[in-house]
């Protein structure tokens, strides 16, 4: 995630947050599996991606959902 943050920086803002100590912000969030990608737009969740993927595909999702 280090690489897609530095990659990504002025378009994005990356946040990591620990399910287990961010309970209340995981369902808000409805974040059901572990690793769980949410892109966040101003009218709240715009995608998710669940499970675990490599920068490449990460990189596509994001492509995807920013264009």
């Amino acid at each position: 995630m280090d690489e897609v943050s530095t990659q990504y920086a002025s378009r994005l803002k990356v946040l990591n947050i620990d399910v287990d100590e961010q309970t209340q912000l995981a369902k808000q969030l409805e974040v059901t599996g572990v690793p769980t990608l949410v892109l966040l737009g101003q009218s709240g969740v715009k995608s998710r991606l669940v499970g675990g993927v490599n920068a490449d595909s990460i990189n596509r999702w994001l492509n995807e959902q920013l264009s």
